[in-house]
């Protein structure tokens, strides 16, 4: 039965992988933000490795900067943190990341991704 479950998960995390156009889907690392009736915003980043939730490696972060419910900044702030922190300390750079939200939260996190931090890494 445990076999099997595992089976399924692999084969879940490589038709993801193929549905998104990455050859290779190891590393996933997804983030959510939060706050109470607009204020204390807090975010999450939760990962899957092959497929299976890697719960060690769950992060919780206290927003600095942001004032109020903005969810755009919140991101900003969190995927800058995480991989500056990354590249400094040459941690495993994910396949995938996701972020809750719509095309506002994405545009957030490619742009620190990419315009400050140079990397390359599919966000869906």
């Amino acid at each position: 039965m445990i076999e099997r479950n595992e089976e399924r998960t692999s084969k879940a995390a490589e038709g993801l992988g193929r549905f998104i156009g990455l050859d290779q889907l190891h590393r996933i690392e997804a983030f959510d933000n939060s706050n109470i009736q607009g204020t204390n915003p807090v975010s999450a980043m939760i990962v899957f490795t092959d497929g299976k939730p890697d719960k060690k490696e769950y992060r919780k972060y206290k927003v600095r900067s942001v004032e109020g419910p903005d969810d755009y900044e919140t991101m900003r702030e969190v995927i800058r943190r995480r991989y500056e922190r990354v590249l400094k300390e040459n941690l495993t750079q994910p396949d995938l990341i996701v972020v809750d939200g719509g095309k506002g939260q994405i545009s957030a996190a490619v742009d620190i991704l990419e315009n400050e931090l140079g990397l390359f890494i599919p966000v869906w």
